[in-house]
């Protein structure tokens, strides 16, 4: 069943994800000890956003064209796997603050150190994976 409903050149469920993928890095940077894993995941979501938006307008601009379901049907999978994926991550991240906003030491959130590196590096390996097959596309319909 998939997470969310997704039609060509509908703009809501890719900018849903770069949504995510925004919430995810203001997170990330919002600890002063980012460590070198969650940091390259946050340039990583931030390329995948850039990459999100191209995509759409390129959805848009292909939608009333033979070409527009093809296209509709290979963007699909990669976008809601990365939705997925950061939907994950980023539900861990968040309750890991709220249960920290709850104590006394609530205030040292902005202090705490990312504790699963290993999370934050595979996480940006699968995004790197769709981001990447993505760029493809754009770089063929481009050539």
């Amino acid at each position: 069943m998939p997470v969310f409903s997704f039609t060509a050149g509908s703009l809501g469920d890719i900018l849903a994800t770069a949504g995510l993928a925004a919430q995810v890095v203001k997170a990330l940077y919002d600890n002063n000890n980012l460590a070198k894993e969650c940091e390259i995941l946050a340039i990583e979501l931030q390329s995948l956003q850039s990459v999100l938006l191209m995509v759409e307008f390129a959805l848009q601009q292909y939608d009333s064209t033979p070409l527009g379901a093809p296209l509709a049907h290979f963007v699909r999978p990669e976008v809601a796997q990365c939705h997925l994926a950061l939907k994950a991550f980023s539900d861990k991240v968040f309750a890991c603050q709220e249960a920290l906003s709850l104590t006394t030491i609530g205030s040292l959130w902005k202090k705490v150190v990312w504790a699963a590196p290993d999370e934050a590096a595979s996480l940006s390996g699968k995004i790197s994976n769709h981001r990447l097959k993505l760029c493809t596309l754009l770089i063929t319909l481009n050539s």
